[in-house]
């Protein structure tokens, strides 16, 4: 049995792991940009766009020549599936690269700048960096500047293996107020921490939990029961734990619902929660669900 490890830090101490600390603060406040840490995000850019294409690339191999230098998150989604995140911050910005990977071949990735539109300027000289580098075509949102690819056929193998265990996911129409929602609890390039309020000392509210509960809302079962299907193993416990709650209500759920619930308390994927403060990884899906079906 694999050992729960449990982080107990004081309140202080521990949030401040929540509060992002950043030196784009420094820029809002109206100062000038500092042209060294400019320049250090864009030498970021140029490292981050040389990581692709990915096709072909050794992840393992990039894993050790990274070690030390860039943050290495390597998350265990089962089904031969890792979610493995690399991320190093720079001046203003912090550059991502998120992959999934089964049985070790890249299926889905995705390259990002954080904190671009710090300034018109600043964009400007990020945007010319990632085109002169030899960047893909790229989108923008409020917060980063990213591209992202999939190899379908190694993404659909994937898709293959989980829907050996767990059933198929059924064709369903998504209105688009939950869309959002569903997608994040579906999604392979997500692992949620699972719990019933807020991580960290101010929030905010886990994700999946507003997610899973503009489903049950919207009382939609068979997005519910795709969820639970689904390649985010945090979403698959919010969701046995919707549907055993709604069953606790008087609501009949099919046999193969009950069966499929039965694999995903059984499996040994790590499953994190988060209260408050409170961290605990490396725990069991079946533990999981059952304290929070309780609560």
């Amino acid at each position: 049995m694999k050992k729960v490890y449990s982080l107990f830090f004081s309140l202080c101490l521990f949030c401040l792991l929540f509060i992002p600390i950043n030196r784009v603060s420094f820029a809002q406040s109206g100062e000038p940009l500092n042209l060294d840490w400019v320049k250090a995000d864009l030498t970021g850019v140029e490292t981050i766009v040389k990581m692709i294409p990915m096709e072909g690339q050794d992840l393992s191999k990039l894993k050790m020549d990274l070690e030390g230098s860039w943050s290495i998150d390597d998350d265990n989604l089962g089904f031969g599936g890792h979610k493995i995140r690399f991320g190093k911050g720079f001046g203003y910005t912090s550059v991502y690269l998120d992959a999934l990977t089964f049985n070790g071949k890249t299926a889905i990735y995705e390259i990002s700048v954080h904190g671009a539109n710090e300034s018109p300027s600043m964009r400007k000289q990020i945007i010319e960096t990632w085109t002169r580098s030899g960047g893909p075509a790229f989108r923008e949102d409020e917060n980063k500047l990213y591209s992202h690819g999939r190899f379908d056929t190694v993404f659909e193998a994937y898709c293959r293996a989980v829907a050996s265990e767990l059933g198929e996911m059924q064709a369903v129409d998504v209105p688009v107020d939950i869309k959002k929602a569903y997608e994040y609890l579906i999604s392979p390039m997500k692992n949620s921490r699972v719990g019933m309020g807020i991580c960290g000392l101010r929030g905010p509210v886990l994700e999946g939990k507003t997610s899973i509960d503009a489903l049950v809302k919207a009382e939609r079962m068979d997005l519910i029961e795709n969820v639970l299907r689904g390649y985010n193993p945090g979403g698959r416990v919010f969701a046995a734990i919707a549907l055993l709650r709604m069953e606790e209500r008087g609501v009949k759920l099919a046999p193969e619902v009950k069966k499929t619930i039965e694999k995903v308390r059984a499996l040994d994927v790590p499953i994190t929660t988060c209260s408050g403060c409170i961290v605990k990884s490396g725990l069991k899906a079946k533990d999981v669900i059952t304290t929070f079906v309780k609560k």
